[in-house]
């Protein structure tokens, strides 16, 4: 349904929308009785229709009377789960610097070839994933797809959204590629030199625990889900050296570090 084909006032919009809700339910409640085609559960559409009256709508029935809303936006599922258009159930809602869409995320792979050699530039693969799918998480794949079909290069640039302190040390070891691209700076406040980086930490591997510039010490060091180890730290100078961290009110937390072997690549590599 086309926007210009909606009332123009905001209150017979609201109103259409919880005829239209209402209609959904009474269609749905008809397909799932017992008295129903066994088969119209099933079909494609109808379903879809339950899990977006499902995901926008929540309904209460008091004494027979039925009253339809919103759902809130807390109430809401992830994006990677909401389906946001019933023609493309597996279109997905996401944002990226400040520009948000309905749909797909495609990664495209070419030749960069020097200008002086003449060559073209060529698209050597295309992944095409989940709107809410990170970028570093295609990596791989696009690594193995371009191994299978002998094109796997030697040199990768790549865009800062793709970058990781694994992917620095493990492509060139166990596929044979130098991966080339910006790391990404650690916080905004640090890069104004208003607080203090995971750099300005003495981190004790072995204690599993870390030491702030001030001499304060961690309290807690928790292990992640990916494995690598993450430090949580209740620390006094809240308004100084923790300020350039995303923290929690009750809890301030240095972030996630990484494992030794895995900070020479992005410390040598990340802009100041």
């Amino acid at each position: 349904m086309d926007s210009c084909r909606l009332p123009s006032d905001e209150s017979e919009r609201t109103q259409l929308t919880w005829r239209i809700a209402a209609d959904g339910y009474q269609f749905l409640e008809a397909a799932f009785e017992i008295s129903a085609p066994a088969r119209l559960p099933q079909v494609s559409a109808v379903d879809i229709l339950r899990t977006v009256w499902l995901q926008q709508f929540q309904r209460t029935i008091t004494d027979g009377a039925q009253e339809v809303a919103w759902r809130g936006k807390n109430e809401l599922p992830p994006s990677r789960a909401r389906i946001t258009s019933p023609y493309d159930p597996d279109s997905r809602n996401a944002v990226k610097r400040g520009s948000a869409w309905d749909g797909y995320k495609v990664h495209f792979t070419e030749t960069c070839d020097a200008k002086e050699t003449g060559q073209p530039h060529l698209i050597t693969h295309v992944v095409t994933t989940d709107a809410t799918a990170g970028d570093p998480v295609v990596v791989d794949e696009i690594h193995d797809q371009l191994d299978a079909k002998g094109l796997l290069p030697g040199e990768h640039l790549m865009d800062a959204g793709y970058i990781s302190a694994e992917l620095l040390l493990t492509a060139p070891s166990q596929r044979g590629v130098r991966v080339i691209g910006p790391v990404r700076p650690m916080t905004r406040r640090t890069v104004q030199a208003t607080g203090y980086d995971k750099a300005s930490f003495n981190i004790h591997w072995d204690a599993r625990r870390a030491t702030c510039p001030a001499g304060a010490h961690s309290r807690y060091w928790t292990e992640g889900l990916d494995n690598k180890p993450a430090i949580r730290d209740p620390h006094p100078l809240r308004h100084q050296d923790l300020r350039a961290l995303p923290l929690p009110r009750t809890v301030h937390q240095l972030d996630t570090l990484r494992s030794p072997a895995h900070h020479p690549p992005t410390r040598s590599r990340r802009r100041p």
